[in-house]
């Protein structure tokens, strides 16, 4: 699969494109996917722009000062993983995800194993372990599914793992 997106608001510009691929050879199915963002910016108004950066308000990218009336970063992610089928209604599986943003030079990695089991054609448990381990200057937590109380604090260069269990269900 290949996707490619753009936006424009009063002069910034924000790109994004992805591609991935899957393969089942039966006795295990791989994946692999990479991301590459780039956002530019020249603007002096706009929800993009340096407005909010003057205002106090900005987030994110739009927090980010222009050097000569333009800023530019690049993020890009890449992730491969596989799953094993291991019973006739277990699998295991395993990935690993890396993230790189060139504006601050941070780096964040993260390994997760997990196992699902169906308990019927719509009802599956599961049981996933995961570590996210960010760069001396990153500061990402870990996503909802590992964090549903949302009491995390990002301090840079922290770590965090964790584990999760449950059931789903289609309706």
């Amino acid at each position: 699969a290949l996707t490619y997106a753009t936006l424009s608001d009063a002069g910034d510009s924000a790109k994004d494109w992805t591609v991935g691929a899957s393969y089942d050879f039966k006795v295990v199915k791989v994946f692999a996917g990479y991301e590459r963002s780039s956002n530019v910016g020249t603007s002096t108004a706009g929800t993009l722009g340096r407005a909010a950066v003057a205002a106090g308000t900005a987030t994110g990218l739009n927090a980010i000062p222009a050097a000569n009336g333009v800023r530019t970063e690049t993020n890009s992610e890449w992730t491969v993983g596989v799953r094993v089928p291991v019973t006739t209604a277990g699998t295991v599986s395993a990935s690993y995800a890396k993230n790189r943003n060139d504006i601050d030079n941070t780096d964040v990695s993260a390994w997760l194993v997990g196992y699902d089991h169906a308990l019927s054609k719509r009802t599956t448990v599961y049981a996933a372990y995961m570590r996210l381990a960010n760069d001396s200057a990153s500061s990402i937590e870990p996503p909802a599914r590992f964090n549903n109380t949302n009491t995390f604090t990002s301090a840079t260069g922290e770590n965090y793992s964790g584990f999760t269990v449950g059931v789903r269900h289609a309706f």
